[in-house]
């Protein structure tokens, strides 16, 4: 029995941060940096993916991507990215009344 492939599903920019941030602390290198940029660049919606190709591009990407997430941290991009909500309203509010159900 064949085994099924996931779905591409699209992630936000906050999750590709968290992603290139584990491969600046694991890894350390730009071959590393340059790999994953290419994964996160078919998961990524098309408006942000341009970030990710200008660290895949650059001379040095580790160097880039660092400044890249430095940048992201000091701006407040991150604080504003984590308060979006990744779930459709309806979900959460279904969630959230079955939990209350269960008290």
């Amino acid at each position: 029995m064949a085994v099924k492939k996931p779905s591409k599903v699209e992630r936000p920019l906050l999750h590709c941060a968290t992603c290139l941030a584990l491969c600046i602390e694991l890894h350390g290198t730009d071959k590393a940096v340059t790999d994953l940029c290419k994964k996160l660049v078919k998961l990524l919606p098309r408006t942000d993916r341009r970030y990710i190709f200008d660290i895949m591009n650059a001379k040095s990407p580790l160097k880039y991507a660092k400044d890249f997430l430095d940048m992201l941290n000091k701006s407040g991009i991150i604080e504003r990215l984590q308060q979006t909500p990744t779930q459709p309203a309806s979900l959460e509010t279904a969630e959230s009344s079955s939990a209350l159900s269960r008290c």
